[in-house]
């Protein structure tokens, strides 16, 4: 009788260590998730808002690639109205030599 008590209490022993055991290994592993939940929603944001900053940075320079080329445009339209400026103004001084007797050759 005193051995089945003896092992009673030892087997109800062994079934609270289990238990404990148990829980810490059980509250272990809701830590260890809930730090897989917040890694991961830090990653997310992170990700999300170098997405949003690349894109930004992306319509920035389409924006100054636009620009640079209808700057472009209007330097290359400057550039025609100052030599045919250029052309004009040799016709004149060629005219006006013509004039004058002096032969000038283009």
């Amino acid at each position: 009788m005193r051995i089945r008590k003896r092992k009673e209490l030892i087997d109800r022993e062994l079934q609270i260590y289990f238990n404990e055991e148990k829980l810490k290994i059980d509250r272990d592993l809701l830590e260890l998730k809930m730090r897989g939940t917040e890694d991961i929603a830090n990653y997310e944001h992170t990700y999300h808002s170098t997405m949003e900053e690349r894109k930004i940075e992306l319509a920035m320079l389409d924006a100054r690639a636009e620009l640079l080329e209808n700057d472009v445009t209007i330097y290359k339209m400057l550039l025609e109205e100052k030599k045919q400026e250029v052309q004009r103004m040799q016709e004149i001084v060629i005219s006006l030599a013509n004039n004058n007797g002096v032969n000038i050759v283009k």
